[in-house]
């Protein structure tokens, strides 16, 4: 709770954070693709669980020129056609890709309008009409991003450090 709570907080006061790719990940290679990066399942997921299956045999990790000896030598995992193989029996026993089918076709539907009242309270508000921080928030802010970024404490010791907790 303490984090999701610590989440829209910083939401509320910093804004959406730019979703800039993690520089360690680009290094590594493993940038997400856009069918990754759909919010939903549909059928992109059928594709993407396969390839997860791929993975968990070492079918795709770029060494199958190697022989099992080399393989070991370097540190590649085990090559095994198996998690591909429980991969398919499953989706044949829950109808191939029926269930992909069947989210794809609810996302398209779309989730029903809400009622003109609920649409009205929803409206954001003018930038003139948004509360400030008052200076006890910012002062107990800054209190705790000091401790944070120079303590290298975490939020709980930061917010016990600033007599929050």
């Amino acid at each position: 709770a303490l984090g999701m709570w610590t989440a829209i907080r910083n939401y509320m006061e910093e804004g959406e954070l730019v979703d800039t790719p993690n520089p360690m990940l680009v290094v590594l290679g493993l940038t997400p693709t856009e069918d990754e990066l759909k919010p939903y399942e549909g059928l992109h997921t059928f594709e993407i669980e396969r390839k997860g299956a791929r993975f968990m045999g070492s079918l795709d990790d770029g060494a199958e020129h190697l022989s099992a000896e080399q393989r070991h030598r370097y540190g590649y995992g085990k090559r095994t056609p198996w998690p591909l193989r429980w991969w398919y029996v499953r989706r044949v026993l829950t109808f191939w890709k029926m269930p992909y089918l069947i989210a794809e076709w609810a996302h398209r539907k779309g989730r029903p309008t809400l009622p003109q009242s609920v649409q009205t309270w929803s409206q954001s508000l003018p930038p003139e009409q948004w509360a400030q921080p008052s200076p006890a928030l910012q002062k107990a802010n800054a209190l705790v991003k000091a401790a944070m970024d120079k303590k290298g404490a975490n939020f709980i010791d930061a917010c016990k450090a600033a007599g929050l907790h």
